[in-house]
């Protein structure tokens, strides 16, 4: 409630705002902040307040500033890899990949039951209802803003390619901003 009010007095919806939230911490989890998740050493201390200590994974992911099911999944990664050291490649569309995202998703109830305890289980739940980033299943808010700012830009005459454009013509294989500005003209 606090935050739908701050929002409101910044004359943005709360939806909008999450939006934000979710560009800034993908664009630092992109441009630097994901290292913590490959440095042995800051997983080892991860790993531990997770599974001995039975930290959080909310706690944990304020302490490391990381999304909490990105951090989930480094930890499930892992223990992937280890049960089936033939697969080298977490890549979703190699076997391994698939395994970690059918965990993440809750797809496989024997997977499930293999790499978690109930304690996990409920943590992996917790997760994916405060992450926007790592877990998302509701794009109506994404679909919303990138209405929005193409209205503002209509509304602006200003000219710009939409994210389904640059998909169409295949600019979509590390991801796609909202739209791109055309600054070679204005619209008259």
């Amino acid at each position: 409630m606090e935050l739908e009010l701050e929002c409101a007095n910044v004359n943005i919806s709360f939806d909008q705002a999450l939006c934000i939230r979710k560009q800034l911490m993908m664009s630092k989890v992109m441009n630097g902040a994901s290292w913590k998740l490959k440095d042995t050493r800051t997983m080892k201390l991860i790993v531990k307040d997770f599974e001995q200590r039975q930290r959080s994974l909310l706690d944990i992911s304020h302490t490391y500033d990381l999304p909490p099911v990105s951090i989930f999944r480094a930890i499930v990664s892992a223990r992937v890899l280890t049960a089936y050291p033939q697969y080298t490649s977490l890549d979703r569309s190699n076997p391994a990949g698939r395994i970690v995202q059918s965990i993440i998703n809750e797809a496989n109830p024997n997977q499930l039951k293999t790499f978690l305890t109930e304690w996990e289980i409920h943590e992996l739940q917790v997760a994916k209802e405060h992450d926007i980033i790592g877990y998302n299943d509701n794009s109506t808010a994404a679909e919303d803003w990138e209405k929005a700012i193409y209205d503002y830009l209509n509304l602006q005459q200003i000219n710009y390619i939409t994210e389904n454009t640059l998909k169409y013509y295949g600019y979509a294989g590390l991801g796609t901003p909202d739209c791109l500005i055309d600054i070679r003209s204005r619209r008259e």
